[in-house]
């Protein structure tokens, strides 16, 4: 249980830093109309996703750098359950190739009450995601990450989703349909792609469907 919290907490530490990641995007011609068919919807519609209550909050942020292609950041959280405070150290940078992209690569460290950073991640290890203006983002879950969300709980992945999309109740949703369909559609070496359209996380449509490997489904 003690590591089930330290965990959740650990994620936690990605909220509310979105807006310096998020881009700013306009609509691809078409793309609506592409992804809201009858048949994405049909395909959809019978799934509904309610968000959970936030589990922690964030106390401070202090920046290391802010750059084009890397961010790392100190961040304090406050477990709401405890009211335990602890602090992370983490670390975004661009890399390339991967399926041609230009991708983002995370990483998640635990800092001790002395302030010293741990030797290796508690999260990030092989994932990665990136925008496409005007249409939205990809995320693509690792295999070993992946594990770390179904052993430990979906609101590891809705840290990360709050920080990419910033929409904390985009996160929430996407996080509990991992939760439900991680097993049906995962790829064979156990990761999962996931793409979010871009009018999911700024709600300009009543309602929301995302694709989890090659299948949409409704989360609001």
């Amino acid at each position: 249980m003690k590591r089930r919290l330290k965990l959740g907490a650990v994620f936690a530490a990605m909220l509310f830093i979105s807006m310096a990641f998020v881009p700013a995007v306009m609509a691809a011609p078409g793309l609506e109309k592409e992804i809201a068919n009858e048949r994405a919807l049909e395909n959809a519609n019978e799934h509904a996703f309610s968000a959970p209550a936030p589990r922690n909050e964030i106390k401070n942020i202090k920046w290391i750098h802010r750059g084009e292609i890397r961010k790392e950041y100190f961040v304090t959280i406050v477990e709401k359950e405890t009211g335990k405070e602890s602090t992370y150290f983490v670390k975004h940078w661009q890399t390339d190739d991967v399926r041609g992209k230009k991708v983002w690569n995370f990483n998640v460290f635990e800092v001790d009450e002395n302030g010293c950073i741990a030797d290796d991640p508690a999260f990030g290890f092989d994932s990665w995601y990136y925008w496409r203006p005007g249409w939205g983002t990809y995320i693509h879950l690792g295999p070993k990450d992946a594990r770390l969300v179904m052993t430990y709980g979906p609101w590891l992945i809705e840290a990360v989703v709050t920080a990419i999309t910033g929409s904390a109740k985009v996160g929430a949703a996407v996080s509990a349909a991992v939760q439900l369909y991680y097993n049906r559609y995962k790829n064979p070496d156990g990761s999962l792609d996931i793409f979010i359209p871009y009018w999911v996380y700024e709600m300009t449509l009543p309602y929301a469907i995302i694709r989890i490997g090659g299948t949409w489904v409704r989360i609001w």
